[in-house]
């Protein structure tokens, strides 16, 4: 059967390495390939080279091309595509022994399942490239590429321009003027047709350098508006978009990630995390938005695509809503300035390579959607905490971001675990460390807000200070009287002075909030390492003791200004073995103390290198364990000694009063 025969019928082409390898410089790689035509076997072709099968794959123009591994087309994803792109729009490369998750079976196997061989052996080349063409026909495999949903149209110049001179500045001219007639024409085409585009230019004095449309529709349609041809100064190209379909099944729970986009021709993409932490940033050329999609797609569930261009460009529309995701715009236009300050904060906290102002733009638009939303993520968080309901937080947040309460979304995700019959059970409790640590956190995500409040207070005061400073400059400069206008001139200066003072004392509090942050995050490092440890306060302990209606408070130590604020038969109760005073302890005092039991160790804050947080917890050497210990024995000796003694005195007494009765 020749091919104008075979093309009228439905083909399938299985295909199979028989010797060589595609990463091989050497040795060429050899196929068996076996073709079936309605089903029908009508061809063995034996060590054919990849090039004459895609002459007889363009001669017969099958349904599908059929393999078992895809390594054995490419040695790598570049030259995959590629081969994509020689394949007829009608053929579909499809991978056969792929399974329902993505992940590859064995073809024995599943020849055997649809009957194909009735015993375990290895087939031969021949016989492979024939299960695979039966397989195929049969509808098995997933396809490799998508390729006939876009199609690409590029308008570029034809020829090399003159050199030197004016008459090489009218080549120019003239090429960028057809370029742009040609654009123009193209769009009337594409929108009297009523098909979907987009279209990115780069522009150049007098016209257009070159023109790229990306058209949503099969590029045969596309042929029917506009057709590939040369000019004399202008070139025409067609082609599909092709796409490698991810052939692995998503994680159900992917993470929610904030999309920072700028389009156009440099299409500047910024991919975070909702934890604020850049997972990708780039500048992508000519993508279309499928291109975009299965980009982002890769990283997580988009939940937000943030940009600062106003208004929000169509393609923005569209690619959020292709994500279902929300759009966020800045409240205001957002200046070079802070886009550059941003750009600086990631480049030098997370290594981050910025390589032009389109990904600088885009990191911007991300970094200011994800400060939007960080506070109510961090309310989460302290919810779920203080609850102690143990459910996925992301899945949480997730929700909360996309506009429910957090009451809501909780009950909404406790219906869905209940459904699915997953355990709801409260955390486990923390740690006296762990709960001192989540202390410290709590402090610097406080701090932290407090930082962005300051930061945009001096922004305001900032922007009054110009404003009355052009406010002045214009007072100045006017025809009103000079008494009028030296008073004028002396309230400004003296709301100026006022504002500055008060900048300065912001700025001095956002310096002592980076030096108490710094101080809590080397305090954290300490106690994680074991290098320090936290002790509370004694009336908070005492205070918790008696709340609890004398339930043991398991607290061995713990510190206070001074003695005569406390009360040692409390402490005795507690189970206070020792305690730390900031200051130094009046002697009489201390002994009252020991005598009840309890040690006391005056003036530790220099000896021990303690610092005291918040005036709620002293930090300390591990040190100063062993000196507390040994107070809290010497402490019992002490009292042990006491008791002794009164009972020595108790028993002189009684043998004297026992004296005095015999002698009388």
């Amino acid at each position: 059967m020749g091919p104008s025969e075979s093309s009228m019928k439905e083909c399938v082409i299985g295909v199979d390495l028989v010797s060589g390898s595609p990463q091989s410089r050497v040795k060429s790689p050899l196929y068996s390939a076996v073709i079936l035509c309605n089903g029908d076997y009508i061809k063995e072709l034996n060590k054919i080279s990849l090039a004459r099968l895609f002459r007889i794959t363009w001669e017969i123009k099958p349904s599908v091309i059929a393999v078992d591994s895809l390594q054995e087309l490419a040695s790598n994803k570049k030259l995959l595509m590629k081969i994509g792109e020689l394949l007829p729009p009608e053929t579909s490369l499809v991978w056969i022994n792929v399974g329902e998750e993505g992940h590859p079976r064995k073809l024995i196997d599943m020849a055997q399942e649809h009957k194909l061989i009735d015993d375990a052996r290895k087939p031969s080349s021949m016989q492979t490239a024939y299960i695979l063409a039966i397989l195929a026909k049969n509808g098995v495999g997933k396809p490799v590429f998508s390729k006939n949903e876009i199609t690409k149209l590029v308008i570029r110049k034809a020829r090399v321009e003159g050199k030197g001179g004016m008459s090489s500045n009218r080549y120019k001219r003239k090429i960028r003027s057809v370029i742009k007639q040609l654009s123009s024409e193209i769009q009337s085409s594409l929108k009297n047709g009523g098909l979907e585009y987009e279209v990115y230019y780069k522009r150049s004095i007098g016209g257009l350098e070159k023109a790229v449309f990306i058209i949503y529709a099969p590029i045969n349609e596309v042929k029917k508006l506009v057709s590939q041809r040369e000019y004399q100064d202008a070139i025409i190209e067609l082609k599909p978009v092709i796409r490698i379909l991810s052939l692995e099944e998503k994680e159900e729970d992917e993470q929610p990630i904030i999309v920072g986009v700028d389009p156009g021709y440099n299409f500047g993409l910024a991919i975070m995390s909702i934890e604020g932490k850049v997972l990708y940033i780039d500048t992508v050329r000519e993508a279309s938005r499928a291109e975009i999609t299965d980009l982002i797609s890769k990283y997580g569930k988009p939940v937000i695509i943030a940009t600062d261009v106003h208004p929000v460009p169509e393609a923005v529309r569209k690619l959020a809503s292709s994500l279902n995701a929300k759009i966020f715009t800045p409240y205001e236009e957002v200046e070079t300035r802070l886009k550059r300050e941003i750009a600086s904060m990631y480049s030098s906290t997370q290594n981050i390579v910025i390589k032009d102002s389109h990904s600088r733009d885009a990191l911007a638009a991300a970094y200011i959607a994800y400060r939007e939303i960080r506070r109510k993520l961090l309310e989460t968080e302290e919810y779920l905490r203080k609850t102690g309901l143990n459910i996925p937080i992301k899945k949480v947040q997730l929700k909360v971001v996309e506009g429910k309460s957090i009451a809501d979304a909780v009950e909404e995700l406790i219906n869905e675990m209940i459904l699915t019959e997953e355990a709801i059970v409260p955390s486990a409790p923390l740690t006296r460390q762990e709960k001192s640590s989540k202390t410290l956190i709590e402090v610097i995500e406080k701090l932290k807000l407090e930082k962005e409040l300051l930061y945009k207070q001096i922004q305001k005061k900032e922007e009054e200070i110009r404003r009355l400073e052009e406010e002045l400059n214009k007072k100045l400069s006017s025809q009103e009287s000079i008494i009028s206008s030296d008073r004028r001139i002396e309230s400004l200066y003296n709301a100026l002075s006022t504002i500055s003072t008060k900048l300065r004392e912001v700025e001095e509090e956002l310096q002592a909030e980076r030096s108490i942050k710094s101080f809590f995050l080397d305090t954290i490092k300490e106690l994680s390492l074991n290098r320090k440890i936290v002790i509370p306060r004694c009336d908070a302990v005492i205070k918790g003791f008696l709340e609890e209606k004398l339930k043991e408070a398991k607290v061995n130590y713990c510190f206070a200004e001074k003695l005569a604020d406390l009360n040692s038969s409390i402490l005795v109760e507690t189970g206070i073995k020792s305690i730390i005073t900031i200051y130094e302890c009046e002697q009489s005092l201390k002994g009252s103390f020991l005598e009840e039991g309890v040690g006391v160790l005056c003036d530790a804050k220099s000896q021990y290198n303690c610092e005291l947080i918040n005036n709620e917890l002293l930090v300390c050497d591990p040190k100063v364990i062993n000196t507390l210990e040994k107070e809290a024995e010497y402490a019992r000796e002490t009292k042990i000694e006491k008791e002794r003694t009164k009972i020595l005195k108790l028993l002189m007494e009684y043998k004297e009063g026992s004296r005095k009765k015999e002698a009388t």
